[in-house]
């Protein structure tokens, strides 16, 4: 692998006002509940979470918008909310990071999706999720179609963040294909055969194992699944996330790069995959190879996981 010398960053980070992304997806709202912990449950043996403190932030779909726009970039999001208090709270965050709204389809039969997580004494206690999984209909599909179409020549790359929630349909990913751009897919289902036509996937070491069905654990094992994937799934790249073991960028023209982590602590790997594919995404829009996106992407990761929630990388701290 090249090394992506610090001149060469530096030259890819300052670009990154330029770049253009559209993300379509789940959005979600995280919510945090912070208390502290002093007594037992006298109903079961289970500790009374005293809340001192309620905080929100961006997930999912919206979390990787997010993420491109703290990094300098021009970003337009689309996906579905619920007419709920939620979905109220995630436009107010979004509009409050200057990220626009006006991809937001809103339903009166769908919920928000909501990741409710109770921390006390700086641990996570528990997490609630709130979903309604619901395939969106035309009329919302189509919706969510006219706005990527309207945009088509204000971008240059498309991340799909498919959390399983319903917005990623067949026929919404074949329009999105229709665009003939460069499009990146967050996986969140088993089968990967919806995102066929896709340029690159993102998947982690269990969403590989799922869609393979054998561990993946050793270096060949992990190259073995990701030749697989780019045999069947996508035209340009694989790279699989691993966690502790770095990542392994596969390439349609056959060049394996094992790229090491750089995380000094780890704290919290909540969101840690939406500021890969976003980091991936906004240096590919800019010009860089994908060795060189791969690489920023992974040094981005090592950042956020130390940091407590669905957090986000600014350009500064790119650039150290």
């Amino acid at each position: 692998m090249k090394t992506l010398n610090e001149q060469r960053k530096r030259e890819i980070i300052s670009r990154f006002h330029e770049g253009k992304v559209l993300v379509v997806g789940d959005v979600m709202i995280d919510e945090f509940l912070w208390g502290k912990v002093s007594r037992i449950s006298r109903e079961a043996p289970i500790p009374v979470v005293e809340v001192v403190k309620e905080s929100f932030m961006l997930g999912g779909a919206a979390n990787t918008a997010n993420n491109i726009g703290t990094l300098g970039g021009n970003v337009l999001l689309s996906g579905v909310i619920g007419d709920d208090l939620h979905g109220r709270i995630l436009c107010k965050k979004l509009k409050e990071k200057g990220l626009d709204t006006q991809g937001l389809m809103i339903l009166d039969e769908y919920s928000t999706t909501t990741k409710t997580r109770i921390i006390a004494q700086q641990q996570q206690l528990a997490r609630i999720d709130k979903e309604k999984k619901l395939e969106i209909t035309g009329s919302v599909r189509e919706s969510i179609s006219a706005y990527c179409q309207k945009h088509r020549s204000d971008i240059e790359v498309i991340v799909i963040g498919d959390h399983g929630n319903g917005v990623i349909t067949p026929q919404l990913f074949r329009t999105i294909i229709e665009m003939g751009k460069r499009i990146i897919v967050d996986p969140g289902r088993r089968d990967f055969s919806l995102y066929n036509g896709a340029s690159i996937i993102t998947p982690n070491r269990q969403e590989t194992e799922a869609f393979v069905g054998m561990k993946v654990r050793e270096r060949n094992e992990v190259e073995d699944a990701g030749r697989q994937i780019l045999s069947e799934i996508v035209e340009e790249a694989v790279l699989i996330t691993l966690g502790e073991d770095g990542m392994c960028l596969l390439e349609k023209t056959g060049e394996i790069v094992h790229i090491p982590t750089i995380a000094q602590e780890v704290y919290d790997v909540c969101g840690a995959g939406d500021t890969v594919v976003a980091t991936l995404a906004l240096a590919l829009s800019c010009g860089a190879t994908l060795q060189e996106a791969a690489s920023l992407a992974n040094l981005a990761a090592g950042i956020v996981v130390a940091k407590f929630g669905t957090a986000t990388v600014s350009r500064e701290e790119l650039s150290k």
